[in-house]
This record gives C-alpha cells, structure tokens and sequence, in this order.
C-alpha cells in the first residue's frame, strides 16, 4: 500500500513540440519510415502498411536485419481470418503473434522482397478476407492489443496507432533493428541510421501522449456524494480504461477556490483498508482523505479493486511501463476528464509526482 503524493497547482506534461509532430506525421502519411523506440529501448524500422513498397522491405530486410512483420488490429486479424500462433507464456506483455501469411496469388517464393510488399498489400486492401492469404507464409503478423500502446507500449501497438493518428488504415509494418554483429541495436546504431538516411526517431511513449490529446485512455462514467469519517462534501467519480479496467478518484473541494490543490497516487491494499492498517511511509486511504481534505481542494486516484489482472501490479512511478500502468499518466487523464466531463472545474494536467 503505497501513495504519492503531488501538491501545489497543476503542470501540464509536456509531449513534445506540436510542429515537429505534425511534420512527422506527415512523413508518414507520405510513406516515410521512421524509428520507433519502445518502453523498453529496443528500436524498429516502421512505416504505414498501405505504403509498403518492396523497396521498403528490401531496406528493412537490409539495414534492420530483424523479422519484417505486420502490425494489425484484432478486428482485421479476423476478417483476414488469421490465426493465433499457439504460446506457451501469456503474461500479457509478449507480442500476439498470428500464423505466418502469403498472397494467395501474384506472389512465387513469398520471400523476396516484392512478394512480401505483394502480402501486405494484400492484407491491407479493404476487400481481402481469408480467401485471399494462404499460410504459413513470409510475412509475420502481429496483433496488437486493443487499447494500443495505452494498454501495451510495443512497435506493434505504436505501428497501428502511428497509421490511425496519420489518417491511414490502422497498420503498421515494422522489422527490429539488430546491431553489425547481430545483437540488439544500441541507441547509438539506430541513431547512426536515422542521420545517414534522414529518418524520425519516435518514442512509443510520445505516441501515447500524442493520442491522448484526442483519444482519451479513460472516459467518465458516474459520480457520487457521500460523508465519511473523514468528512462530508466527498464525491466518488468512476472511469472506465481503454482496456476495461476501471480507475476512481475522491474529489473534495474545488479547483476554482484558488487554493493549492492535493492530488494523490494511492495503490489500495484491500486487506490493510479494511482492518485499518497502516505501515511506516504507507497511511491508508482514510488518512489521506482526513489529512488532504483540511489542506483544501483534493483529488485522490486509485485502480479499482474490482480490477482483475493479477498480471500487472497496479500504476508505477517510473520504469518502462505502459501507459495505463504509469501513476503519472493515469493522473493527468483524470484530471483532463474531470475537466472534460464538467465533474470538477480548473485543472486538467496531472502534476508531477513527489513520493510521500
């Protein structure tokens, strides 16, 4: 049971310059790769699907060297009618890979690199279905989780919310960029690549941040009043996650007195809420109400404990973590929807986080 605790008026999160943005989407929608980085630092060669050519491949193929594949919503996957490769972990954060896939025409090997353009640009046209892939194949496709890179921070989840935010068919083809010597690329070998070919290097992080600013990852549901032992005038607002988890807040007082406003991270330990417990730098959910409410205008934020994904341990204060697992970004989707929903007047970005 830990909290943190932001205190002082509201900072919005930066998420990069808007017009550096726009000129990379642009390049996007023009059929420009670029370079994602992911949460965990590993990097890709990606581009729009419906602008895959077999130049495009053969570049991959050459100065990537990893395994070319098809980043595609669950939807398409299963108007393609693809198939899920069978696993033997599943903890939630490995790539869904589905059976391997071919044109089932206009194609010979499906290796060379204008076949595999050939398959993508197969899969990517509206009117394919089943009938027009046959597998195994040479291109690898990879499914990606349905709250995008909200939900997992991955190239595939980053390659089809790339596409959408560029006005094209939410599909992505990206190939992991492996070092000379075959190991995983190193900042400095994929930044060498991106200056002698003038490619844009894009953090799956920034995307999220991107995308919120008109997709919302959580959306207000329903609020409530109620008086407890730490004192009338509290209201409980729920939201529902991209991913179908729900997170909660306890609103007290309003951001428009001109006060300081309290917003705080709590991760609920049901048993020790319950019981009343409390450890040395962990105070329970009731102490944090008593003592943020007499400061003046609160907002406290927690995961529901309705949630139940024992796969993940609940919003983090740093680390390589999705987006929906990250305090901080949870928070300043809060408050921005709390503003959005007329729930609570004033702030709406999330204020950086200073452990308790």
């Amino acid at each position: 049971m830990t909290s943190q605790v932001m205190t002082g008026h509201a900072m919005p999160i930066p998420c990069g310059d808007a017009n550096r943005r726009e000129h990379m989407i642009a390049r996007i929608r023009k059929g420009r790769m670029s370079i994602l980085v992911n949460g965990a630092g590993r990097a890709s060669l990606f581009v729009a699907a419906n602008r895959v050519t077999s130049e495009t491949v053969n570049f991959m193929a050459k100065h990537a060297r990893g395994l070319v594949c098809l980043a595609l919503t669950e939807t398409r996957a299963n108007e393609l009618g693809i198939l899920r490769q069978p696993r033997s972990v599943d903890n939630g954060r490995q790539p869904d890979f589905g059976v391997s896939i071919e044109a089932r025409s206009g194609v010979t090997t499906g290796i060379s690199a204008y076949d595999r353009a050939r398959t993508i640009a197969v899969a990517v046209h509206p009117d394919s279905s089943s009938a027009s892939l046959v597998t195994p194949g040479h291109v690898f496709p990879v499914i990606a989780a349905a709250g995008g890179v909200f939900e997992r921070l991955a190239d595939c989840e980053a390659a089809v919310d790339l596409a959408r935010l560029a006005g094209l068919a939410p599909m992505g083809v990206f190939c992991e960029i492996l070092g000379k010597e075959g190991g995983l690329a190193e900042e400095a070998d994929y930044r060498e690549l991106a200056r002698t070919y003038d490619l844009d290097v894009i953090a799956c992080r920034d995307i999220a941040d991107w995308r919120a600013e008109t997709d919302p990852a959580l959306r207000f549901v329903a609020e409530e009043t109620f008086d407890s032992s730490a004192g009338s005038g509290w209201r409980l607002v729920r939201f529902q996650a991209i991913d179908g988890r729900e997170f909660l807040a306890l609103r007290f007082g309003s951001a428009g007195s001109g006060l300081p406003m309290t917003v705080a991270w709590h991760d609920v330990a049901l048993l020790d809420e319950l019981i009343g417990r409390a450890t040395k730098g962990s105070p329970t959910l009731h102490q944090i109400m008593r003592e943020a409410g007499q400061a003046g205008p609160t907002v406290i934020a927690f995961a529901s404990p309705n949630n139940r994904r024992p796969d993940r341990s609940g919003p983090k204060k740093t680390g390589c973590a999705a987006p929906l697992e990250d305090a901080a970004f949870v928070v300043q989707q809060i408050l921005a929807e709390l503003k959005r929903s007329d729930a609570a007047p004033g702030s709406s970005s999330a204020l950086l986080l200073q452990t308790a």
